[in-house]
């Protein structure tokens, strides 16, 4: 299976959306780890104002870079950019204390974040571009207690890519397990709670369910599509550029990027599956031992602002749940209507969470057999 499992390289291949492998998050302690309330020994509220050069810890190739360069231009700063390759892998560097001011965090994530003290809280009200976020974001589900903590920067939901020459759909997540003419030309991604969540959305389940038959059910049929699978894998553009991959589990940024490249778009699709779809995204969060946390919030609200938000779309993909950004989105994928998002995707979404505690176990020992 380790030829069979593979992950891509950067963000902008692919927008994860949870674990990863999910390897020693199980013994992964961190402080009041499966709470939503802030850690009462975190750090004041952030104010914007330039107090040196930052250093962001995120994605490589995960934002315009006249975007950063205008802004360094602005305020006499630096921004270092260091990257990490899986959201776990920047969860457990966050844990381990390091000044990032900057961090690329995760919806499903923010809640381990902010319970560990591990990001820092900034008012809504000292963004002068906050009127630039889509209303849904004012309050999101994963960041809506008394406290804020984020801003939303890259959002997707999950479905599958397909090419219509080779396979026919129905729509449906059933359509990875029942195309006989797709065997052997299927990829399924390699983030745990996607996979499993995909399987449990088929099963007419919670996409977070943390009841262990269900999730145990759901995996059983994830091991029994495996001979179907030319791999495990996110490096979904390679997959299908190289004429392998004929279905293939990823997200609409990807999908766009794989069309948008082709000789003959017009053989692709981007199924949302009838179901459900987990949704989630990336945001921007501030390091609890930033040292420049000022400038950190003065470049939140920077990106917020209406022509830097476009740019960040045209530059990664996706859209960002802001105003100018999502309708430079929608600008992007005028002629490929299956890969829009409009904003009432934000309100019908099934948010994916972050398994904890008990639950995290559960879902590693179950996605350790699938892999196996």
């Amino acid at each position: 299976m380790t030829s069979f499992m593979r992950a891509g390289l950067s963000r902008r291949a692919a927008l994860r959306g949870g674990l990863g492998f999910a390897a020693g998050m199980a013994s992964m302690t961190l402080t009041g780890c499966g709470s939503t309330e802030p850690n009462p020994a975190a750090a004041p509220k952030v104010k914007p104002v330039p107090d040196g050069d930052i250093t962001w810890f995120t994605w490589d190739g995960y934002v315009a870079p006249e975007v950063v360069a205008g802004f360094e231009k602005k305020y006499g700063v630096k921004v270092t950019q260091t990257f990490f390759d899986s959201d776990d892998a920047m969860l457990q560097k966050l844990a381990t204390g390091l000044p990032y001011d900057l961090v690329t965090n995760n919806s499903a994530y923010l809640a381990r974040s902010i319970a560990g003290g591990l990001v820092r809280p900034f008012d809504y009200a000292d963004l002068k571009n906050i009127d630039q976020l889509v209303p849904f974001f004012k309050n999101a589900p994963y960041d809506k207690g008394a406290e804020r903590y984020s801003v939303p920067y890259g959002l997707s939901s999950t479905g599958y890519l397909v090419r219509k020459d080779k396979a026919e759909t129905t729509r449906s997540w059933s359509d990875l397990w029942n195309s006989t003419a797709a065997k052997g030309h299927i990829t399924v991604l390699p983030q745990m709670e996607e996979t499993i969540g995909m399987s449990l959305l088929r099963n007419g389940k919670d996409l977070n369910s943390a009841d262990e038959a269900e999730v145990t059910a759901a995996v059983d049929e994830l091991i029994a599509l495996k001979p179907a699978l030319l791999n495990v894998s996110s490096d979904t553009e390679n997959d299908v550029a190289g004429g392998n991959a004929w279905i293939a589990h990823t997200w609409p940024g990807t999908a766009y990027r794989i069309i948008k490249a082709s000789k003959t778009p017009e053989v692709f699709d981007f199924v949302q599956p009838k179901e459900g779809v987990p949704f989630g995204g990336d945001l921007l969060t501030i390091g609890a031992k930033a040292k420049a946390p000022g400038t950190a919030m003065l470049f939140i609200d920077w990106v917020l602002e209406a022509e830097n938000a476009a740019r960040n779309v045209t530059a990664t993909g996706y859209p960002n749940g802001t105003l100018s950004g999502d309708a430079q989105y929608a600008e992007l994928v005028k002629d490929y209507p299956f890969l829009d998002m409009g904003t009432e995707t934000y309100e019908q979404a099934r948010w994916k969470d972050s398994p904890t505690g008990a639950r995290l176990q559960m879902y590693t020992q179950q996605w350790n057999r699938f892999k196996a």
